[in-house]
Formats: C-alpha cells, structure tokens, sequence
C-alpha cells in the first residue's frame, strides 16, 4: 500500500501503517526520547553490491524498527524500565581509520 507521504498527523497505530513501521527504522519518524545517542559514521571499501547486501543484513538483524521502538516506549510508560538495544549475534569485523577534521 502506498502511504501518502503529505499526511499530516499520522497516527502510526492504524492498520495502514503496520508493513510501514515494521521496516522503518526507529527514531526516524520521532525521537526514541533517550538522553544520548552514539553515532557511527562508515567509509566501506569494498564494491557497492557487497556494500549493499552487508548494509542490509546488519539493518535487519541490529536495528529496532519503528514497531519495536512504540512497543519499548509504551512498556516503559507502563513500567519505568528501559533496556538496551542489542539483539545481534553476528560477528563484525571493523577495520577503522580516523578521520579528524
């Protein structure tokens, strides 16, 4: 289904948006409200397909999607306990340089 991306005040719980917020990846329509953030900024080498297909991959197995993030915002509401966002058992090799500007 296509979403009307002009709608304004979307309520995210409608039927509608279920495939939308499933795939999304949270924090990008509202803010997740934690008091920091770490950000990771990524140079890739490799060719872009390989690129791709990693990026990908590590999305679907590490990050919390839009659906998540609701349901840990209204556990929370309910019980005041928070929890860490680590769900990967995938081994990452990083090779890193630092870029100081």
């Amino acid at each position: 289904m296509a979403i009307d991306l002009k709608e304004t005040r979307v309520d995210l719980s409608l039927k509608k948006f279920e495939n939308l917020i499933k795939q999304l990846q949270g924090g990008v329509l509202k803010s997740n409200g934690r008091d920091h953030t770490a950000h990771l900024f990524l140079r890739f080498a490799a060719q872009p397909k390989a690129v791709k297909q990693w990026i990908q991959t590590f999305a679907r197995e590490n990050l919390t999607s839009t659906k998540q993030q609701m349901e840990d915002t209204e556990r929370f509401r309910k019980t005041r306990e928070s929890k860490l966002f680590v769900t990967s058992t995938s081994r990452l090799t990083v090779t890193s340089t630092w870029d100081l500007m």
